[in-house]
């Protein structure tokens, strides 16, 4: 059974955001709005497929622009790759200004199944609306493939960086960083500029694909329970409305919502509308009034702006799970501590735990790792999963204390803070692959 449920976690979907809560407010007349947030989304891991630019039709070639590549050196076998995030919109505004004709325009709309009707949540100004990607092979290379994303969609990849490109797998098995890319959305009559993440990966059958690590969420509260409303970043028919959680795995697709569907919320069946374009949803009750909820605003804890550095850490108590043994962080005083908040239905924070054990045999005099951890699963598969990773630093399973909680403001796993002898917080939200690289900064071995 716990092999089974590990084969989950390639597919799992972290919200790779920490919130804090700047304002809880009552909702009777007010639509939900979805924001973009870095993560994967209820979809899990998926690969889309693009297409080079010489398999799109000459209109379509015309419209995407040439590139110069010519000032690209030490690349061989150069390709270029383009994605079209909303095509109702590129075609649009090509419409819009000239650039194509309204028949074909109408063959796009007809050949895509697009109501002109909702024409009217589309710009008439050109957005950054497109994907550009450069592939090839540097001199003398003949097995890894290598690519440029226009990340800031400037037309060009000169001020861009050179990236490996992984294959699909590799994405959660390596922690491979995202690529920022800025694009512009039409929201409410005004063109908004937002940052997605994205990974260039070989899919299936060596096609170039995108995994996407961006995904749309709201938190509500519906009679005092949190629910967490998300929407893949791909799959903008639908939505899903589950209750909230630091972490959730893929989703089932039976759990997806249409764009005029019902779901179930404490016993209470509600009719949801769901606005794709204005990424927006109302929830009424079975009479069709607006139900009564409270949404909250969310902040990136990437911000750093959750919980401030340089202020005393709440200390936590504990029995060590692994030996029954009272735990504590006051009991490391005088030493660098590493705060480590993680779950046992989190993918990333499992695959971490060899850096860890490698981090903490190196400091071994210096430093001391306390695990947090949330069981999801049976207490004797967590501890089946410590052994079985040689982990020997204490793991305490996470306390019923709402102040202690609060105050690590932990809605995402896994979640890390660096406390000094002093018994300071100097690091926050730390990622696990930025963990070695901080620690040479403060410690020495």
């Amino acid at each position: 059974m716990l092999q089974n449920r590990l084969i989950k976690f390639f597919n799992i979907a972290i919200l790779s955001l920490v919130f804090q809560t700047a304002y809880c407010q009552t909702l009777k007349n007010h639509e939900i709005k979805l924001s973009i947030v870095e993560g994967l989304g209820p979809g899990g891991i998926t690969n889309m497929v693009i297409s080079s630019l010489d398999k799109e039709d000459k209109t379509t070639q015309k419209l995407l622009k040439d590139y110069n590549t010519d000032n690209i050196q030490g690349l061989e076998g150069k390709q270029e790759f383009a994605y079209i995030i909303n095509k109702f919109q590129f075609y649009y505004q090509a419409f819009k200004n000239g650039d194509i004709s309204k028949e074909y325009f109408y063959d796009q709309a007809n050949k895509y199944q697009w109501s002109l009707e909702d024409s009217i949540y589309l710009s008439k100004i050109p957005l950054k609306n497109v994907i550009r990607i450069l592939t090839g092979k540097k001199g003398g290379d003949n097995e890894s493939y290598i690519c440029i994303v226009d990340a800031n969609q400037n037309g060009t990849y000169e001020d861009d960086v050179i990236r490996y490109i992984p294959k699909i797998r590799s994405v959660v098995e390596e922690n491979i960083s995202p690529i920022a890319v800025e694009v512009d959305f039409y929201r409410s009559g005004s063109i908004r500029q937002h940052t997605i993440n994205i990974i260039p990966s070989f899919g299936y059958q060596g096609n170039l694909g995108i995994s996407f690590f961006s995904f749309y969420l709201s938190r509500i509260k519906y009679k005092g329970q949190r629910f967490i409303i998300c929407s893949d970043f791909l799959d903008r028919e639908s939505v899903y409305i589950i209750p909230d959680m630091p972490y959730f795995s893929q989703i089932p697709r039976s759990r997806r919502i249409s764009d005029t569907g019902k779901v179930v919320l404490l016993n209470d069946t509600l009719n949801v509308s769901y606005n794709k374009y204005n990424n927006t949803i109302i929830l009424t009750d079975e009479h069709g009034e607006l139900a009564e909820m409270e949404i909250e605003n969310a902040i990136s804890a990437y911000k750093a702006d959750v919980v401030n550095i340089n202020v005393p850490y709440k200390d936590i108590q504990g029995n060590n799970l692994l030996n029954d043994e009272s735990e504590s962080l006051d009991k490391f005083k005088n030493k660098w501590r590493l705060l480590y908040f993680w779950s046992d239905n989190c993918g990333p924070c499992i695959q971490s735990l060899p850096t860890l054990n490698k981090i903490s045999r190196y400091y071994s005099k210096q430093l001391e790792i306390i695990g947090i951890v949330d069981i999801f699963w049976e207490k004797e598969n967590f501890i089946k999963i410590l052994k079985e990773n040689k982990v020997s630093w204490p793991n305490i399973e996470t306390p019923k204390d709402s102040q202690i909680r609060q105050f690590y403001a932990v809605q995402s796993y896994p979640t890390i803070y660096l406390i000094n002898p002093n018994g300071e917080i100097v690091k926050n939200y730390l990622n696990t692959a930025e963990l070695e690289d901080v620690l040479k900064n403060y410690l020495k071995n």
